[in-house]
């Protein structure tokens, strides 16, 4: 590495810094989400500042469930994108409370009548 000693923190001190276990900083990179930008003498990954603002972004977004292909967008420019993904994913959110609250309340609904005739009709298929 033309004679200069890498610096940047490896995959285990990202884990204790941020709190982002391994396991998703490798799936970050298997998802091409995040490339650590060096490598050191033996052959790790080290991880600058930069990359590890972006771990923690990439991790936000998982923790917001915002899909895979929406986090690249993000993490391209996260100024540009993140506030418009972010109004995209509450509109994902809601959609999906929605249903939730159907389903939940249908099957409460099932719960309370499960002697009832409409109950038997449908176990008796």
């Amino acid at each position: 590495m033309n004679g200069l000693k890498a610096k940047g923190k490896t995959i285990g001190e990202v884990e204790k810094l941020t709190g982002i276990p391994k396991r998703e900083l490798k799936y970050f990179i298997e998802q091409r989400l995040l490339q650590p930008s060096q490598k050191s003498e033996s052959g790790y990954w080290l991880y600058s500042g930069e990359d590890i603002k972006r771990a923690r972004l990439a991790a936000l977004c998982r923790e917001l469930d915002i899909p895979v292909r929406a986090i690249r967008v993000i993490l391209a420019d996260p100024s540009r994108h993140w506030q418009q993904e972010l109004e995209r994913q509450i509109i994902r959110l809601t959609d999906r409370a929605v249903r939730t609250e159907a389903q939940l309340a249908h099957a409460e609904a099932l719960r309370l009548n499960w002697k009832t005739e409409e109950w038997a009709s449908l176990i008796s298929l």
